[in-house]
């Protein structure tokens, strides 16, 4: 049974994604199999990976870039264009 103190008090340190994975955890039987340290660990790389995510979309925000979504994978190396790929590639 999930301890509603607990998740008030994972919410109140803005710890938002632990709190989402542990309800999912604790409606999936799957995760009751698992041992407290593998399940920890569970928690714990999701609040994290989502607090990395989170502040990347936050700095490109802030950075106001014209196209917010290009990459460098989609790059376009039209011959008009005189883009040197071999050194796009090395930087």
């Amino acid at each position: 049974m999930m301890n509603q103190e607990t998740l008030r008090k994972l919410t109140e340190m803005k710890m938002i994604a632990m709190v989402e994975l542990y309800q999912q955890q604790s409606q999936n039987k799957d995760y009751q199999a698992m041992d407290f340290d593998d399940r920890f660990n569970l928690l714990v790389d999701y609040e994290y990976d989502r607090r990395k995510s989170n502040r990347l979309e936050r700095l490109i925000k802030q950075a106001t870039f014209e196209n917010p979504t290009a990459a460098i994978e989609d790059i376009e190396y039209h011959p008009d264009r005189r883009l040197d790929k071999s050194l796009i590639l090395e930087l």
